[in-house]
């Protein structure tokens, strides 16, 4: 039994080995030359692929240089933030306790406000086309606090001052 597998697998492994006569084996220069061209095209591609990430990264460095510029002309075109203290409330007779729920001109709730108070308001300068928009939601604060949170929401359009002794809320609206 032994004899007759190793035959067979003689047999087998021979005929694998064998080409036929008439079989020519020929290599093109087309043949010869395609791995190198696969090569070169991948390394071509890589080489790509970096100059690529160059690119990005350029491109990024100049958009954060543009942002950068943007920046600086609307901090100079911008006035400063002006951080006034808020006003006494009890030197200037703003002591009360409001609950106010605004969205929508500043002149109305300042007069709203300035009634409560007994005090008046006074406008100046020359009002934008489009009325100057605040949103306050305050519950249980002191009339002085809502006052400068107005003051503060409207502070690129206009200034709020209160004059306790004129008992006069002034809004002057800038240029």
């Amino acid at each position: 039994m032994d004899k007759l597998i190793i035959g067979g697998l003689c047999l087998l492994m021979s005929g694998c080995g064998l080409l036929p006569k008439d079989t020519k084996v020929e290599y093109t220069d087309k043949d010869l030359r395609a791995p190198i061209e696969k090569s070169v095209s991948i390394a071509d591609k890589n080489r790509s692929d970096i100059e690529f990430q160059h690119f990005i990264s350029e491109t990024a460095l100049s958009a954060s240089k543009s942002i950068q510029s943007l920046s600086a002309l609307e901090h100079a075109a911008k006035p400063e933030v002006k951080n006034k203290p808020a006003p006494n409330p009890i030197k200037t007779g703003l002591d009360q306790r409001v609950t106010i729920e605004w969205t929508g001109p500043v002149e109305p709730v300042l007069e709203k406000l300035a009634k409560n108070a007994h005090y008046r308001v006074n406008l100046l300068g020359q009002p934008p086309v489009a009325p100057i928009l605040v949103s306050v939601n305050r519950s249980d604060a002191y009339l002085a606090d809502v006052i400068q949170d107005i003051g503060y929401q409207v502070q690129r359009f206009a200034d709020v001052s209160v004059n306790a002794s004129e008992k006069l809320i002034e809004l002057r609206y800038n240029r």
